[in-house]
């Protein structure tokens, strides 16, 4: 039974090396189609198990090299079949790799790379299967080839890690790290040590030189403020009307949602980090010492620099017996280690009711290992810094909103390695603090918003002492409120036949939506979303969401299509555009709407285009319609050549003998630089019976240009 079927799985193994030959010398002229694509998609889920098999049959065939004719012959027949279906696996992931690469956003040297490692792979495995029934196997180009195969798999493997994950993938988070401890926060970028890490390890991953996902790279400023197929990802000085962050707070399971969903996700800080640097119009070359030290960029730059000190900081000096810190730890103190294995301590003191300045004496037998303490918001005084002068090595003291004056201040500049000193909410004057600051001999950073020190005093502050980081009184605009998401709409029919209902959500809870059906602007007085709306005619629903404590959303627009006639058969009668196929003449009625965006599934896969020729579809009923009107959905990319048809003709009868010309319509064209659209066409005549109906949609050209693009999705007779 296995001779049948390694005998036949041998021929097919030989047709996929003439088909993957053929297929390498003619690849320019290849054009996937829509279905295709789903095959090529699977490229990353199916070459796991080749690589695997190939190892493992290589990892046979060397011990086979070591026991030379000592091998039994069931052993020989198991690496025979094991080289033949690893080839077989391995052809199919060729196959299906050349298909992805021909997807937009996929180029350079690593996919090249990628790709004929991987060919080259194939190759070899095939010719090491069918060396098998020779008897040179322990020759040594047999070894050799197979040395060669092991090294091409893992070549390959690494290069398609690359492309799916970004270049130096696996020693990322070790070089990111080392960037973070070699610069400090004087000398530092807003862009090149705030922003582009964060894009680095969630976003060049698809956005990259090799892997260019909507025609937008993401590791150069250049290529980000120039931005991709959907256009800019930044309106400086205007979050709400940034692309970025839209998708950003898309909810997770949104198509549109950035990161996809399965990639690494922003954390909140990452996402406050971008709000404040498209809030602050921030230039690429800005320094983060330049920043106004009310900003919330510069306090989350300061606080993201003081989690990185915290890390790389080396500390000289032993860890603190477990007994003391464990016997000094209580209900309103807390005693841990600053990191893993760290000798390096942290203190919190809680519950100013309960506070006595015993709480600090008692922690001179760490005075050594303490090197963060936080008293922010209990009634510490002048009197109790004399307890926190003598943790020698502290480097973080957190102050604010406690009872301390400018008389305290003397007592902290005997700490030889505090660098910052957070005094929010103090008594503390401008005066005594520019006098006193010389004397501190390691301090950085310097927090005192809400201490009665005036803005132009921190500015004389901030000229006075370049090398110290001062946190002031933040701004109106870092409170602003949040904006939000759009409105959603979920139906089961988008377009219907009869009625449909329309169910109107939003991913936070307890929003108010407010709606028309009338195509105005709906405002809080609107109609409120309570229970499904029926909608019975083709309509256009607008919503839009309050909260209390947050910003209205923008105004969403939601289109549903009634289209009561579907026709008994389709065709057409001259060629799609052979890269716009999509389900051919079956498409028009399918009712799957597309959408705009080239690497949105639903544009590639639900728009039939034509460009050379005309669209000529005919549409046959069985019994008789009355029909009124013909309405055509269609695409506007005015930048990319996608136009409205130049003219479309509706013809009718009762057979195609007796056809006639019933209404005919010249649609506008788009202007220079319009946005983006998808527009409904409606052609309507007075009403008439036919069986027998052929639209023809004629592509617009110009003089000494090529005809234009024409993409339409669906076709609605009513």
């Amino acid at each position: 039974m296995f001779t049948k079927i390694g005998s036949f799985a041998g021929q097919v193994l030989f047709v996929l090396v003439v088909f993957i030959t053929f297929i390498l010398i003619f690849e320019h002229y290849l054009i996937v189609p829509v279905w295709l694509q789903v095959a090529g998609r699977m490229h990353p889920l199916m070459l796991h198990f080749p690589i695997v098999l190939l190892l493992i049959a290589a990892g046979l065939q060397f011990y086979r090299f070591s026991k030379g004719d000592m091998v039994s012959d069931e052993l020989k027949t198991i690496l025979r079949q094991l080289w033949l279906f690893s080839a077989l696996l391995t052809g199919i992931t060729v196959i299906m790799g050349i298909f992805l690469s021909q997807e937009e956003g996929y180029g350079g040297d690593i996919l090249w790379q990628h790709k004929w490692t991987g060919v080259v792979a194939f190759y070899l495995s095939f010719i090491l299967y069918k060396l098998q029934g020779y008897t040179f196997y322990k020759a040594l180009p047999v070894k050799i080839l197979t040395g060669l195969l092991t090294l091409f798999v893992l070549i390959s493997g690494h290069f398609g890690a690359t492309l799916t994950h970004g270049e130096d993938f696996l020693t990322a988070p070790v070089r990111l790290a080392q960037d973070d401890i070699t610069v400090p926060l004087e000398e530092a970028y807003v862009f090149d040590h705030l922003i582009a890490p964060v894009l680095n390890a969630r976003c060049t991953g698809c956005h990259n030189p090799e892997k260019i996902k909507g025609e937008l790279m993401l590791t150069d400023s250049v290529s980000i403020a120039k931005g991709g197929k959907s256009g800019a990802l930044f309106n400086f000085g205007q979050p709400d009307l940034s692309l970025m962050l839209e998708r950003v707070h898309l909810p997770l399971d949104d198509k549109k949602h950035m990161p996809p969903k399965g990639k690494p996700q922003l954390t909140p800080e990452e996402e406050a980090l971008l709000l404040a640097w498209i809030q602050a119009k921030t230039p690429f070359r800005e320094k983060i010492m330049n920043l106004p030290p009310s900003a919330s960029l510069y306090s989350l730059a300061v606080k993201r620099f003081d989690k990185k000190d915290a890390v790389a900081e080396a500390y000289d000096f032993p860890a603190a017996d477990e007994k003391t810190v464990l016997k000094l730890n209580s209900d309103y103190r807390t005693i841990a280690p600053l990191a893993t294995n760290s000798p390096a301590l942290e203190v919190a003191v809680f519950n100013s009711q309960a506070y006595t300045p015993a709480q600090i004496d008692e922690l001179e037998p760490l005075k050594k290992q303490i090197v963060q303490l936080n008293l922010s918001k209990m009634p510490v005084s002048d009197q109790d810094l004399k307890g926190v002068s003598k943790l020698e090595n502290i480097r973080e003291l957190n102050l604010n909103f406690t009872n301390i004056s400018d008389n305290g201040l003397s007592s902290l500049t005997t700490l030889p390695y505090l660098n910052h000193l957070n005094l929010a909410g103090t008594n503390v004057t401008f005066s005594k603090l520019k006098a006193i600051l010389p004397q501190f001999k390691s301090l950085r950073k310097v927090s005192i918003w809400e201490t009665g020190i005036k803005d132009q005093e921190i500015s004389e502050l901030i000229k006075t002492f370049p090398g110290i980081a001062f946190i002031g009184n933040y701004q109106d605009q870092d409170t602003a409120l949040l904006k939000l998401n759009p409105p959603q709409a979920v139906t089961s029919q988008w377009v219907f036949p009869e009625q449909t209902q329309v169910r109107l959500e939003h991913p936070v809870k307890n929003v108010q939506l407010h709606y028309t059906t009338d195509g105005s602007d709906p405002d809080s007085l609107s109609p409120l979303f309570s229970e499904p709306v029926t909608l019975k005619s083709a309509s256009v629903i607008r919503v839009k969401g309050y909260k209390e404590g947050w910003l209205p959303s923008d105004i969403t627009e939601f289109q549903f299509f009634r289209n009561t006639y579907k026709p008994d058969s389709v065709q057409l009668l001259n060629r799609l555009n052979h890269v716009h196929l999509a389900e051919g003449a079956h498409t028009f009625f399918d009712t799957q709407l597309g959408n705009l965006g080239a690497n949105n599934p639903a544009w590639a896969n639900h728009f039939a285009g034509v460009r050379h020729e005309d669209m000529q579809l005919v549409c046959r009923f069985n019994q008789p319609i009355r029909l009124s009107s013909v309405g055509i959905r269609h695409m506007v990319e005015e930048a990319t050549g996608i136009y409205p048809p130049a003219l479309v003709e509706i013809w009718g009868g009762e057979s195609e003998e007796k056809v006639r010309l019933i209404a005919r319509k010249v649609p506008a064209l788009p202007v220079p630089k319009e946005d983006p659209s998808l527009q409904k066409m409606e052609i309507s005549f007075p009403a008439q019976n036919v069986r027998y109906l052929k639209i023809v949609a004629k592509p617009y050209q110009k003089e000494k240009e090529r005809p234009k693009l024409v993409l339409i999705d669906e076709i609605f007779l009513n």
